[in-house]
């Protein structure tokens, strides 16, 4: 069985998160949205109209952190 690239991994994971917000309402307006300063996994409207920026973190486990710890600031 082939192994499953870091790529597919965090698309299919992304996946779930769009799925998670859609059944609580929002509607997923971009993914992988680029620009200079970067790049953001989803961008959703809420129910209340509110924009939401998501970055889609997943470590197979907490060895070194969990998943907020892999997010920096900048």
């Amino acid at each position: 069985m082939k192994k499953e690239t870091s790529v597919a991994t965090g698309r299919r994971y992304e996946s779930f998160a769009a799925c998670y917000l859609e059944q609580r309402g929002c509607r997923i307006t971009e993914r992988n949205f680029r620009c200079k300063a970067g790049e953001i996994d989803l961008i959703a409207i809420d129910p209340a109209h509110k924009l939401v920026f998501v970055e889609v973190r997943f470590r197979a486990s907490n060895r070194f952190g969990g998943a907020l710890s892999s997010v920096t600031p900048n």
